[in-house]
């Protein structure tokens, strides 16, 4: 977990975490005991990247750089700066809202290039994988990931994946370029999080501990 007060403030404090299979970042006023997660608006339409994975490299003062990618977008490194901190009566609300956040993109990865026929097709291949989520009686969940191309009428192998521990999960929406392999190759993915996963509560976290090999995960 990547963690630090956002301009020395000793308020409001920036963290990286997992929740349900999806690294967040965070600001919590340490006044108010407030939470608010932190949206990147999106630069095309009115909405907020949501889906994806937020990965938390740098806080220096006012301003974070955070690598963002999801399943059908390859990782882009946004630089996000805060217009105004600590103002009078500024609520965490106010602090972390889309007009407060001045957002450019420092790097992202094209796929295609001119004359690139094979990056074309991944291009495609990548904006077409489909998703859903599976819900287990135990309370484990999992992802399931397969390309848009597979007829829906016939079978496909499918492969699980599941991570190490003892305490970790698995990324759901990070933009993997081995799933992507996979997924090209027609392989349906089924991305795990068994019971003892972090991101889910400790109660679930902990659900094993002096029960592996009497509990199912």
């Amino acid at each position: 977990m990547t963690a630090k007060y956002l301009h020395n403030s000793n308020r409001f404090f920036i963290l990286q975490s997992e929740f349900k299979g999806v690294e967040r970042i965070s600001v919590v006023d340490m006044v108010t005991k407030e939470v608010r997660m932190l949206k990147i608006p999106n630069q095309t339409c009115d909405q907020a990247l949501r889906q994806g994975d937020y990965i938390l490299m740098q806080v220096f003062e006012d301003t974070l750089v955070i690598n963002y990618s999801d399943i059908n977008t390859p990782p882009k490194i946004y630089c996000v700066h805060f217009k105004q901190i600590l103002a009078e009566g500024q609520t965490l609300s106010q602090l972390v809202d889309a007009a407060n956040l001045d957002v450019n993109i420092l790097e992202e990865l094209s796929l295609t290039s001119p004359g690139d026929e094979f990056g074309r097709f991944y291009h495609d291949h990548v904006k077409s994988i489909k998703q859903d989520y599976v819900l287990l009686e135990n309370g484990a969940e999992a992802l399931v990931l397969w390309s848009g191309s597979l007829a829906p009428d016939k079978k496909h192998p499918m492969l699980v994946i599941v991570h190490g521990g003892p305490f970790s999960c698995s990324p759901y929406q990070l933009f993997l370029p081995t799933r992507q392999t996979l997924l090209m190759q027609g392989y349906v993915l089924l991305i795990l999080n068994f019971r003892g996963s972090i991101g889910y509560g400790e109660d679930l976290m902990n659900s094993l501990l002096s029960n592996i090999g009497v509990n199912d995960v």
